[in-house]
């Protein structure tokens, strides 16, 4: 057993398995067991180990537990083996997932804390966490530096001294101008009407019916409105619109 510990000792030493997870909803950094298998596989085979992992299910009390146990076993002929066990409890209901996947997710976590067991892992952080190159300034002494600057507010810009305005001088009213009765503005001359247009007092030229109008006044005329129809026919211009309206109004007269 002791070359065993001997090896598993190497192993540990070795081992350097980050947080290089990040949980976005929780803010936290973490390792899962993918990590740890990724970084221990290279190790126990440069060291004669064979690792595995096997889950074993479990009911304590009214609760489903996975227990995991992690195994590093001598690849030589009647080689030792070395174990270490985890649990997690299964969660009754979890968002988003099926049973079989609530299962799985506490196998993964009790998986990984064996490992954690099996390998001694901590939090150490290698150069490259810690390295602030030339700057001389601890990671914390900069967090804090840097959260300083960034509360500071910037300067209020100062506020410009208000003018002050030249006193008015009153001006007196010249009597003479009082005296000077004003001159009306000449009136302004009309326009000239255009070419080929009547001469009389009437307004402009009359409008032309729309479609919807000759429409509305067609509806009249069916409707037996004749005296109506004729009197407001007689603001439209005489066109092809208004003949037929007029005609019309004809054939039912006729035949009331």
């Amino acid at each position: 057993m002791s070359k065993l510990f001997e090896k598993l000792a190497k192993v540990q030493s070795e081992l350097k398995a980050p947080k290089n997870q990040r949980n976005a909803f929780g803010k936290y950094n973490y390792r899962s067991k993918e990590d740890i298998l990724e970084a221990a596989k290279p190790l126990c085979i440069a060291n004669g180990l064979c690792l595995t992992i096997n889950d074993e299910l479990l009911m304590i009390g009214d609760r489903y537990y996975v227990k995991s146990t992690a195994t590093v076993t001598e690849t030589v002929a009647k080689g030792e083996s070395y174990s270490v066990g985890s649990y997690a409890r299964e969660a009754l209901t979890k968002k988003g997932m099926d049973e079989s996947q609530i299962t799985g997710a506490a196998s993964a976590y009790s998986g990984k804390y064996a490992l954690n067991n099996l390998f001694g892992i901590d939090d150490t952080k290698d150069a490259d966490a810690t390295n602030t190159g030339d700057k001389g300034e601890k990671p914390a002494v900069a967090k804090r530096t840097a959260a300083v600057k960034k509360q500071t507010p910037a300067a209020t810009p100062a506020k410009a001294a208000p003018r002050k305005e030249a006193p008015k001088k009153e001006v007196k009213p010249d009597p003479a101008s009082k005296q000077a009765s004003p001159k009306k503005a000449a009136p302004a001359p009309k326009a000239d009407a255009p070419t080929g247009a009547k001469t009389s007092g009437k307004a402009a030229a009359k409008k032309a019916l729309t479609t919807e109008q000759r429409d509305n006044f067609l509806k009249g005329v069916e409707q037996g409105k004749f005296d109506l129809v004729e009197k407001h026919l007689k603001n439209y211009a005489v066109d092809a619109k208004s003949k037929a309206v007029t005609a019309a109004l004809g054939k039912a007269k006729s035949g009331k």
